[in-house]
């Protein structure tokens, strides 16, 4: 038989003072309040000099010359610039009406260990050096654009996907809209040597951008069209296929309409309500019948005046599997397999193909990556101000 014991008083707390019983502190309860006074105590911050030393050191493989600081330089003061008052070898400044937000310099650190700390869209080109092996420029960037040089003969791939090196060793590659936060650039040297960088590569944010007032079949295109959507779409596929030793695309890109931005890349699109994919290019409005120029020199791949949802398209490579490609064109004044050089008129603005009204949407690809155009107008440096990639500088060798 048990006894319930679940009214009566406890011995120690129950129980009045002068009633109760003086008994030894447990070792366990002496523990415990010792324990409570260390807890009670304020800790002091660890220095974080473990962290310093590897933000402040490169990714890639340890070098003789560090990664020198990005050009901190900020986008022009907003202005719209007509093409002919333009110089060939400089970007045009962004127009006045566009609603682009201001550029942020990327920090060091973003092309080192911390690529997430970067927020915002357009940074200023950033050089990495590291001796004859190879010498990058360009930006390491969502959407950027990368070229450089390094001894003839090299092989070189970017997370698997090989990069043309030139007979003089210059090269180019890019990033997409959604590329992770670090490449892997493998190169093999002509004695057999390997080594490999990896790259940073900052993060962006994209806007939503609602368009409405498209033609409904354009938006979700009807049965009967998918086949020569098909055609139209292999194309554009094998327009930007070739890989050539034209180096036009070295020599910097200008701006191929006046006008207005009036969307930009890598916005996720909304088209008559529905969600569809991000935008790929940079769009320039203005009246019919304005001229477009080749942006950069090189061979027309495609030239067409009524792709279903492009409208007058128009596809020019400028070598090492660069190409622009030129949308919704009202006249289409070259053909395939022309040879145009940069600020030579190519077409004139329209409204053909899937358009709310009359504007030039100019992409740039690398193969099949899409890049930004836009971010060859924020610094006035490098390809878009058609410098040269570096050139050797003869420090040691560090490959490993």
């Amino acid at each position: 038989m048990t006894t319930d014991t679940t009214d009566r008083p406890h011995p120690d707390f129950d129980t009045p003072p002068a009633h109760r019983t003086a008994r030894p502190i447990p070792v366990w309860a002496s523990r415990f309040a010792a324990l409570c006074i260390l807890l009670a105590a304020p800790l002091s911050a660890p220095p974080v000099t473990s962290l310093a030393a590897p933000l402040a050191a490169p990714l890639a493989a340890p070098q003789s010359a560090p990664l020198v600081a990005p050009q901190a330089a900020p986008l022009a003061a907003p202005q719209t610039v007509p093409l002919a008052a333009a110089p060939q070898t400089a970007p045009l400044a962004v127009p006045q009406t566009a609603p682009q937000t201001a550029p942020q310099t990327v920090p060091q650190a973003a092309f080192q260990a911390t690529p997430e700390t970067v927020s915002q869209a357009t940074p200023a080109p950033a050089r990495m050096q590291d001796g004859p092996p190879v010498t990058l420029d360009g930006f390491l960037v969502q959407g950027g654009m990368v070229w450089g040089r390094t001894r003839p003969g090299t092989r070189m791939t970017l997370d698997g996907t090989p990069v043309k090196v030139g007979a003089d060793g210059h090269f180019v590659f890019g990033f997409g809209r959604d590329a992770g936060p670090e490449a892997r650039l493998a190169l093999t040297y002509p004695d057999g040597r390997q080594t490999v960088r990896r790259l940073g590569v900052a993060s962006r944010r994209f806007d939503i951008e609602r368009i409405d007032g498209l033609p409904p079949k354009t938006v979700t295109p009807p049965p009967e069209w998918r086949e020569r959507r098909k055609r139209e779409t292999g194309r554009v596929v094998s327009a930007r296929a070739p890989v050539t030793d034209a180096t036009d695309w070295a020599d910097g890109f200008i701006l191929p309409a006046e006008g207005r931005f009036s969307g930009f890349y890598g916005s996720q699109r909304i088209l008559n309500g529905k969600p569809r994919s991000p935008h790929y290019g940079i769009d320039i409005a203005n009246s019919t019948g304005t001229p477009i120029v080749a942006p950069a020199g090189g061979i027309v791949r495609l030239a067409a005046p009524d792709f279903l949802l492009e409208g007058g398209i128009v596809i020019i490579d400028h070598g090492f599997g660069v190409t622009s490609t030129l949308f919704h064109m009202n006249t289409v004044d070259v053909a395939e397999g022309d040879r145009v050089a940069k600020g030579e008129r190519i077409g004139t603005i329209g409204a053909t193909g899937r358009a709310s009204g009359p504007h030039v949407d100019w992409r740039i690809n690398w193969g099949r990556v899409r890049l930004d155009p836009g971010l060859f107008f924020s610094a006035g440096t490098g390809v878009a101000g058609g410098a040269k990639p570096a050139t050797d500088t003869g420090a040691p060798d560090t490959r490993r």
